[in-house]
């Protein structure tokens, strides 16, 4: 695509340039997305910008955040009288918070799910996480894949290590009626070794660090992260959604889980090694890519998709560096149609 490999080729320049900016008298300190962005040869990610730690969120029962989300967007669900006796709209704002670890884009993706419902019981809110489990979470691992370039090989032992998080956090539910155990504090040897898979995780919502430190029972000391509970659920022999778990887990009661460093969570999870020239792999992929799906559920018809093909575009990159003159020359492709195809094109490309 043309417009993004200009963009990407003067990101190199603008970080050189900024780095010559750079001297004894001049300090220059950029704010940069992790991860995705190539910065040239001169510019140091480490000495040349600063990383600064921000909260999603306050997932915190006794703050009114999310309630005051669902009262400016979603008016109807912060009535008293949508939902049974058994939940209140403080409970439900704080629950769905929660259980998307803050993460804004999932908790609007999970109020829209109740925003036509007359009634709201638990065995709703039941049904509403294990489905965010399913068609949400995974189809985002699928879809932020081929977006991370040269970190693309990373999702495969992400999504294992979240896997063991969750089967470890779950491990007392064999042996006792306890609730599932939704924080766990990692030690910090085996999160340094994993940086950039805990950070992809913590990208997509399926986690979110919650203490930079925390002394562990049997020595040394690691970060504490809360797992998204659309996950969590899921793992539970019974999937059901009690009364009692949403207690517990919206005051953080369940005693913190752990992971040793010589534990072997992670033992068996092979690391690959990375290609520094590698591209976005979604500009390579067929535009069949793009089809409407879990993934993609604006995305183009089959009808859309034969009718690009057929005018000699075939790849997400033909597709995005083909201009909208072009597009509306294709019969059956008119304004309505070009803007839904941006609009999935940018939802493909960007993160």
């Amino acid at each position: 695509m043309r417009r993004i490999s200009v963009a990407r080729s003067l990101l190199k320049f603008f970080f050189d340039l900024f780095r010559t900016l750079s001297s004894s008298s001049t300090s220059c300190k950029a704010s940069i997305y992790p991860g995705v962005t190539k910065f040239g040869t001169r510019f140091d990610v480490f000495n040349d910008s600063t990383v600064i730690d921000i909260s999603r969120s306050n997932m915190n029962a006794s703050s009114p955040y999310f309630l005051d989300v669902i009262k400016a967007r979603y008016p109807k669900l912060s009535e008293r009288d949508v939902y049974s006796d058994r939940i209140t709209p403080e409970q439900f704002a704080s629950l769905i918070g929660r259980a998307v670890v803050g993460n804004m884009r999932a908790f609007i993706l999970a109020c829209n799910r109740f925003d036509n419902k007359s009634r709201i019981g638990v065995p709703d809110i039941n049904a509403c996480l294990l489905e965010m489990a399913t068609d949400y979470y995974w189809p985002l691992m699928e879809e932020v894949a081929p977006k991370l370039g040269v970190y693309e090989p990373l999702i495969e032992p992400a999504s294992e290590i979240f896997i063991g998080l969750v089967d470890h956090v779950c491990l007392p539910l064999r042996h006792t009626n306890k609730i599932a155990q939704d924080r766990v504090t990692v030690h910090r040897n085996l999160v340094s070794t994993h940086a950039k898979i805990f950070e992809i995780l913590e990208y997509l919502g399926f986690l979110a660090k919650i203490e930079a430190s925390r002394g562990m029972k049997s020595g040394g000391r690691g970060p504490v992260y809360a797992i998204n509970l659309c996950s969590l659920l899921e793992k539970i022999p019974s999937k059901r959604l009690t009364i009692e778990m949403i207690g517990e887990w919206i005051y953080n009661k369940p005693e913190l889980a752990e992971i040793h460093s010589s534990g072997s969570t992670f033992g068996n999870i092979a690391i690959p090694d990375l290609k520094t020239d590698s591209k976005l792999g979604i500009l390579a992929q067929s535009v069949n890519r793009l089809a409407k799906s879990k993934v993609y559920p604006y995305g183009l018809t089959v009808d859309k998709i034969s009718r690009l093909s057929n005018s000699g575009i075939n790849t997400v990159f033909d597709l995005a560096s083909t201009p909208d003159e072009k597009l509306n020359q294709i019969y059956g492709v008119g304004d309505a149609t070009i803007k839904r195809i941006r609009d999935v094109t940018f939802q493909a490309i960007w993160m």
